[in-house]
């Protein structure tokens, strides 16, 4: 498996059709399936080798959902989520699909 040169694996997770790891620089990378954004990288194209997350956080750890969704947790605490969401898994108070991470909203 491709790594960027200098970094190794802290963590990784599988999900249905996608796979998702966090080096242990606190970036994020997915890759198999990505027909609803599930990568996070702002495209729907299937990889067969890791792509980086958008969005600049540095991950604590993500989980690759089952049903083709994946969140993460940031080193400072905040959650997000990105691919598949109709039926509000993603937690942003919407049903829209999303290929970039999107902020998990509390709604108090």
């Amino acid at each position: 498996m491709l790594v960027p040169s200098g970094h190794t694996w802290a963590s990784i997770a599988a999900g249905e059709s996608h796979t998702c790891a966090v080096t242990t620089a606190g970036d994020a990378y997915c890759w198999g399936y990505n027909g609803f954004g599930q990568f996070g990288d702002g495209t729907t194209t299937n990889r067969s080798t890791p792509v980086l997350v958008s969005g600049g956080q540095t991950w604590a750890s993500v989980t690759s959902g089952w049903f083709r969704h994946t969140c993460g947790v940031t080193t400072g605490g905040e959650a997000y989520c990105w691919g598949l969401n109709s039926d509000g898994q993603l937690g942003d108070g919407t049903g829209t699909n999303r290929s970039v991470p999107v902020k998990v909203t509390i709604p108090w």
